[in-house]
């Protein structure tokens, strides 16, 4: 089978295969197979992706106070204006936002208790099967 796709696709190699033995002959035919075109690098000249748009960064404290800057993702128009405390919900004002909650600080009862233990768990797991031996 070496041979015929070896026919095929290199008819213009100056040698037979059939003087090599069947692994050397499939060795031959891998290494003259044609390297893809998505795999050759761009060389000099070569077209460069646009620059990165750096955004400004709005240190005025009163419109900080007003407004969220940056939240606006629309290329005009005006920013976002914040409301009043007590027009967000109160779920709002509880969510955590510091580091993650170790697991002895979560209740057992809950979701996040569960799903953090899972991924202590697959991080053990995979710790150990890295030391293992084939």
């Amino acid at each position: 089978m070496a041979t015929s796709i070896a026919r095929t696709c290199f008819s213009r190699v100056p040698f037979s295969l059939s003087s090599f033995s069947s692994n050397q002959s499939k060795l031959l035919i891998w290494r003259l197979y044609p390297v893809a075109k998505y795999a050759k690098k761009a060389g000099k000249g070569a077209a460069v992706g646009p620059e990165k748009v750096r955004m400004e960064v709005t240190t005025d404290p009163e419109k900080l106070l007003q407004y969220c800057c940056g939240a606006n993702y629309f290329k005009e128009g005006p920013e976002i204006e914040l409301k009043p405390d007590s027009e967000y919900p109160d779920w709002l004002w509880e969510l955590h936002i510091g580091p993650p909650l170790k697991l002895e600080e979560l209740d057992p009862e809950t979701p996040q208790y569960w799903r953090r233990l899972k991924k202590l768990d697959i991080k053990r797991h995979n710790k150990l099967s890295k030391y293992k031996k084939f």
